[in-house]
């Protein structure tokens, strides 16, 4: 039986681990393509002050972005390590 539970724990262990792994990939990937158009949007535009001033606004946009990312990046793997941290002791 303890096999039998242990390898239910290892199962859970895997796909939590996988989904932290993915979530992970799927926010860095959507940051770098809005880095990329943002600056590919600034490039296309002509240096004016109107565009320098949008460039600031959205670069502080950008920032409460990244925040919100880091945030939500943390809380998701301190949830993941909890859940493990249960399931162990459960095993």
């Amino acid at each position: 039986m303890g096999s039998k539970y242990f390898g239910v724990g290892a199962v859970v262990v895997v796909v939590v681990v996988v989904v932290v792994v993915v979530v992970v990939v799927v926010v860095v990937v959507v940051v770098v393509v809005v880095v990329v158009v943002v600056k590919l949007w600034i490039m296309h535009c002509q240096i004016t002050q109107l565009a320098l001033s949008f460039m600031f606004q959205l670069t502080a946009d950008l920032r409460k972005v990244v925040v919100v990312v880091v945030v939500v990046v943390v809380v998701v793997v301190v949830v993941v390590v909890v859940v493990v941290v249960v399931v162990v002791k459960l095993v």
